[in-house]
């Protein structure tokens, strides 16, 4: 789940229940998320994910351990009232629930999304292995050329690429800019299709970069570096987004 998500999710938490009906597992990531809800400080990808325990009714409790895209958090049922063989029974009955929306189940249409940013610089190892950590765990195509000035493109799912820019804009940097966000289209996957494969459809079949970058689809998704603007160029004229470029350098045809 993007932070961004999580964190809304988080307050809607904490406005529908009482103190005594929600509680952290552990109080380092309870600090930790406490002024990132009070918007006192920023979301940042080294915070720590929770797990929460939500008392429903009477003794009974749910326990979700968030983690990770592209895994879905993980639930556990507790009813102490309850013996074992019953317990089992509703564990596995969550268990096919969970799954069965997280899997099984059609999925809606998919949005997609190009982002170019545009930095003074682009030279420390560590975040362009970020660069390329981050693209591969949201499963967004995109480009990278190092050095001055530095330029980053990712697209894929729209989420996803917004996740990506909320992580990049955490890091520290002389000058970074968006210089163009471009809504891609909306991709309705086959009826047939997994939900869980739907959202890696949509980018691998009807993504502009894929289709470049990944013609056999079969490669891995994620940002590629570039040694200059020039070999950024042709990739983004071949891939028909010349328009996102030429706007990065405030160009016009």
């Amino acid at each position: 789940m993007p932070l961004e998500a999580l964190k809304e999710e988080l307050l809607v938490l904490q406005s529908s229940l009482a103190d005594e009906e929600l509680e952290w597992d552990d109080d380092d990531t309870r600090s930790a998320w406490e002024p990132v809800l009070a918007d006192a400080a920023d979301l940042t990808p080294s915070l720590p994910l929770p797990t929460l325990s939500l008392r429903l009714v009477g003794d009974t409790t749910l326990t979700a351990e968030y983690r990770r895209p592209p895994e879905s958090p993980h639930f556990a049922l507790l009813c102490l009232t309850l013996d074992r063989e019953e317990q089992a029974g509703l564990r596995r009955a969550l268990n096919e629930a969970v799954e069965a929306v997280g899997s099984g189940g059609p999925t809606g249409p998919l949005q997609l999304k190009t982002v170019l940013l545009w930095s003074h610089h682009l030279l420390a190892t560590s975040k362009r292995k970020d660069i390329v950590a981050w693209s591969t765990e949201l499963e967004l195509y995109g480009l990278s050329k190092p050095g001055y000035p530095g330029v980053i493109i990712v697209e894929g799912l729209a989420h996803n690429a917004d996740e990506f820019v909320c992580r990049i804009k955490q890091l520290q940097w002389k000058a970074l800019q968006v210089r163009c966000e471009l809504d891609g289209p909306v991709v309705v996957p086959p009826e047939d299709l997994d939900a869980k494969e739907a959202p890696r459809w949509a980018v691998r079949r009807r993504s502009h970069l894929g289709s470049v970058l990944d013609p056999d689809e079969k490669g891995k998704i994620c940002v590629r570096e570039m040694e200059g603007l020039n070999e950024v160029g042709e990739i983004m004229r071949a891939a028909g987004l010349e328009d996102v470029f030429l706007t990065a350098l405030k160009l016009n045809k």
